[in-house]
């Protein structure tokens, strides 16, 4: 195991641990006691968990060597791992049905336009 992994805090949907333990957290918070600088990192939406201990394992020098223990937070929010954790919670959603519905009206338009309607520049959306 790469050093920068026992500094992560792996979660997967719905905030749960998924790789880390608590006793991961246990130590590395004993770890960490009474150090004088502490960052917590957290990596952006939308990065597979690979890539996310992959920014730890290439940033845990930089922050080390400007005198600092980093604690790293990576969870499963790539784009894979979203759909396949909350699916179903995406699709009741109030703004994924609206947005939903203008994306199928706007294409119905677009399908549907007379002839020579597009080379003018307007179509209507249906409103149904």
């Amino acid at each position: 195991m790469h050093p920068s992994r026992t500094r992560c805090i792996h979660t997967g949907t719905s905030g749960r641990l998924a790789s880390t333990t608590t006793d991961d957290i246990d130590a590395l918070v004993a770890r960490l006691k009474g150090r004088p600088r502490v960052v917590l990192h957290f990596h952006g939406g939308l990065i597979d968990d690979e890539l996310g201990f992959a920014t730890a394992e290439r940033l845990d020098p930089v922050y080390t060597a400007a005198g600092a223990d980093p604690v790293f937070f990576v969870w499963s929010s790539g784009l894979l791992e979203i759909l396949r954790g909350n699916l179903p919670q995406i699709l009741s959603e109030g703004v994924f049905q609206t947005l939903l519905n203008r994306v199928t009206r706007f294409a119905t338009g677009l399908v549907f336009q007379e002839p020579g309607q597009r080379a003018l520049g307007s179509f209507a959306a249906p409103s149904t």
